[in-house]
């Protein structure tokens, strides 16, 4: 079951922001069966085992600013928590700026602070009589940091159109690539890249026999 609130707003001309608010509630089985537990003196492993309910209540806060006609600034930071022990900042910063009509380019960088579960401890922590245990880092304590570029190209009669059936048009609209490094405090490190196309389908017309 989940409940959201948005409350948005123009603050100036130029300066826009938004509120928003989710209220969570999870039942059945929320623990993973692969991730596997490895007790203190014991050599075979568990199954991970969490509680079978959860309630989890973020809070966000996002303001974009128009600084200049080819600059904008896009800002967030989110609140998490939940009644299992995690909690979670983040900011994030995204500026596009407009080098033409049809090229942008939008730098970003996002900062991600974590308090783990309750339930949480590395290899071979747990002792036996623990009544939930995982050993899942994406529920423990880290830091994480994300930058990277992206580039954004679409034009104003989009780059290309072909017919895909008789009486039907597809047009691509533009296409975005962008890449990005991860790095977190507990040893992951990343590199991404990721290339998307926006299409349209349209109906065309027969044209008509003189």
């Amino acid at each position: 079951r989940q409940n959201s609130l948005l409350l948005s707003a123009n603050l100036t001309k130029k300066i826009s922001a938004s509120i928003t608010s989710d209220f969570v509630i999870q039942n059945g089985l929320l623990s993973t069966p692969f991730h596997r537990v490895y007790f203190e003196g014991q050599e075979g492993a568990e199954i991970e085992k969490l509680p079978s309910s959860r309630i989890k209540y973020p809070v966000g806060l996002r303001i974009n600013a128009h600084v200049t006609d080819f600059l904008i600034l896009k800002t967030f930071f989110r609140q998490y928590m939940d009644d299992w022990g995690l909690s979670g900042q983040t900011a994030e910063i995204t500026t596009p700026v407009k080098i033409s009509h049809s090229l942008r380019l939008y730098p970003f960088y996002r900062f991600h602070t974590q308090a783990g579960l309750d339930y949480f401890k590395p290899y071979k922590e747990h002792v036996l009589g623990d009544e939930f245990y995982t050993s899942d880092f994406d529920l423990g304590n880290f830091d994480s940091h994300k930058m990277g570029m992206g580039i954004k190209f679409s034009p104003l009669y989009g780059l290309a159109r072909f017919k895909y059936k008789k009486e039907h048009v597809a047009l691509i609209k533009s296409v975005n690539i962008r890449y990005a490094y991860y790095d977190r405090s507990d040893g992951l490190k990343a590199s991404v890249i990721t290339a998307g196309l926006q299409f349209n389908l349209e109906r065309g017309y027969k044209k008509k026999k003189s």
